[in-house]
């Protein structure tokens, strides 16, 4: 199945645009889910999020609604001595995954992630650690884009994230399903 939705829904310059003028803000995510069918929340990178904030935006949304948290900061910009955010991180989503409303994990690695034996054995560990939750990995380094790493990835059961801008000209676009979800 296909779902369509974007990065976050909280903007103030989609007022009038995609939001009326005078919707209250507390009404947005239910408004953008009438549209959409999925939502990334990417303020999971910066913090821990809040299990009753959690609870309450998919209470928000319709049965079928997905969404995709993105990885913290500590779980992707560090590969030692992070376990401790792993279990911390899982116990916040526990009600989205609980009310059966996550698509996936999102984890979004910096360019200076790159493809080493090293960062190979880590994306395992980060399988592990975040056992049965579907992940998705996106990679900010172009290094990652080969036909052996997109191997890897179906293997250990990753998804890949393609990301449609061109930050560097070893980095192009490319499409590749690797896991369940992509």
């Amino acid at each position: 199945m296909i779902y369509l939705g974007t990065s976050g829904f909280n903007y103030d310059d989609w007022i009038g645009v995609f939001y009326l003028a005078g919707l209250p803000k507390h009404r947005w995510l239910v408004h953008y889910a009438h549209e959409f069918d999925t939502c990334e929340i990417d303020s999971t990178y910066y913090a821990l999020p809040s299990s009753a904030n959690l609870r309450t935006m998919a209470k928000k949304t319709g049965e079928s609604f997905l969404f995709s948290i993105r990885a913290n900061q500590e779980m992707t910009n560090r590969t030692d001595g992070n376990e401790p955010v792993f279990g911390a991180f899982l116990e916040a989503i526990e009600p989205i995954i609980e009310m059966g409303r996550l698509g996936c994990v999102l984890a979004q690695f910096p360019p200076a992630f790159q493809l080493n034996r090293q960062n190979w054995d880590y994306l395992k560990v980060l399988k592990q650690r975040l056992h049965t939750v579907q992940v998705v990995v996106e990679f900010r380094n172009g290094q990652w884009l080969r036909d052996e790493v997109f191997g890897w990835l179906r293997n250990l059961g990753l998804g890949f994230c393609c990301v449609d801008e061109t930050l560097a000209p070893d980095r192009q676009p490319h499409a590749e399903a690797t896991g369940q979800v992509s």
